[in-house]
């Protein structure tokens, strides 16, 4: 997890937080890239005669390779970050957020099983009942997605948020359970 501590530019001394995405979160995406892009590659260099089927195969294989490195661009940028106003967050590369601190009114990890899988991130519930989900930090359980350090990354964006907004420490500990059920999820809290 890449985390940034600079002041922020303009407010000499003002604290700011910024987490990334892990590199190899980021990078799982050009992994299928790079494998269409050879299939690609190979279905237009093998020698031969170039078949209607070998052209269609190569055009897929680039086309998702292609697709493959877009993705990545795009999440690539993406970043949550804390200041003194709110917390700004970019998702999917362009999607940009914020949430002033005066409408937090708790932040909770959610955490979400499916098939024996557990994945956790943070979640903004607001005072109008609405909620939204953090891009970072980010576990994604075990495997390339998984983060050791997404314990210690979200009691630091609550410490943070409770020394914005005086909130005690108990509005804090809530954690959302999502299960996967029949298609849907079933949320439980404790």
């Amino acid at each position: 997890m890449t985390v940034h501590d600079p002041a922020a530019p303009g407010a000499p001394g003002e604290e700011r937080l910024r987490f990334d995405l892990p590199e190899k979160q980021r990078g799982l995406v050009l992994l299928p890239a790079v494998l269409f892009g050879v299939l690609a590659a190979a279905a237009v260099s093998v020698p031969g005669r170039m078949t209607d089927a070998r052209v269609e195969g190569a055009w897929a294989c680039g086309s998702v390779a292609v697709a493959c490195v877009l993705i990545y661009l795009l999440f690539g940028r993406d970043f949550t970050e804390l200041d003194a106003r709110g917390i700004s967050m970019r998702r999917y590369g362009f999607a940009k957020r914020f949430v002033p601190w005066q409408d937090v009114a708790e932040i909770a990890v959610r955490e979400t099983y499916v098939q024996g899988k557990r994945s956790r991130a943070l979640v903004v519930f607001r005072h109008t009942g609405r909620k939204l989900m953090l891009t970072a930090p980010y576990d994604g359980g075990p495997g390339a997605m998984a983060s050791d350090s997404f314990p210690y990354d979200a009691e630091r964006v609550v410490a943070f948020w409770q020394r914005r907004t005086g909130r005690p420490r108990a509005a804090a500990r809530r954690v959302v359970r999502q299960h996967k059920w029949w298609g849907g999820y079933k949320e439980t809290t404790r």
